[in-house]
C-alpha cells in the first residue's frame, strides 16, 4: 500500500495503537482513569478523575531524556466509551491530545483505541512522538494489560 503525502504527515504528528483485551470495557475504563490504577501501569498520579476539567498531573519515577511530569486537563470523560485529556511534558513545548475510544468487541471482551494528536512537525517533536510511540506500544500490551485484569471484581 502506497502512503500519500497527507497519511504521511499525519504519521508525524498523530500516533494511533489499537489492542483488543478480553474484558469488558468497564473494567479497561477503571485502568484508564481511575488514579491507583494508572499508576501502577503508567505514571503516578494522585489527581486523575474522569470528570470534565480536571486537572492532573503524571510523574514518572525514573525519568531518561526528559522532565518526567506532565500536566493534563480532562476534555472529555463518557463512561465507559471516551476518555480524552490535554498532555503537555513541563519540558516540552508541544500541547498534544489523548483520546481513548473504548468499543464492546461482541464477545465480552473490549477494542481500545489510543490517538495521541497535535504534534508538530519540528525535529523535536518527531523525536517525541518516535520516543511515545513505542512507550504508548509497549505499555498497552503489558502494564495496561495488567491494570485491565486487576480492575475485574
Amino acid at each position: 500500500m502506497t502512503t500519500t503525502a497527507p497519511e504521511a504527515r499525519a504519521g508525524l504528528t498523530t500516533i494511533r495503537r489499537r489492542r483488543r483485551y478480553p474484558h469488558p470495557p468497564e473494567a479497561v475504563w477503571a485502568a484508564l482513569t481511575r488514579a491507583d490504577l494508572v499508576s501502577r501501569w503508567f505514571m503516578r498520579t494522585d489527581d486523575l478523575r474522569p470528570v470534565v476539567g480536571t486537572r492532573f498531573r503524571l510523574v514518572e519515577e525514573h525519568p531518561r531524556g526528559w522532565s518526567g511530569r506532565v500536566r493534563g486537563t480532562v476534555l472529555e470523560a463518557d463512561e465507559p466509551r471516551r476518555f480524552v485529556y490535554r498532555w503537555q511534558a513541563d519540558d516540552d513545548p508541544d500541547v498534544t491530545t489523548v483520546t481513548w475510544t473504548l468499543r464492546p468487541d461482541g464477545s465480552g471482551g473490549t477494542v481500545l483505541e489510543l490517538v495521541h494528536a497535535g504534534f508538530r512537525r519540528h525535529p523535536r517533536s518527531v523525536l517525541t512522538r518516535a520516543f511515545l510511540d513505542l512507550g504508548w506500544r509497549s505499555l498497552l500490551r503489558g502494564p495496561l494489560a495488567e491494570a485491565v485484569r486487576a480492575a475485574q471484581p
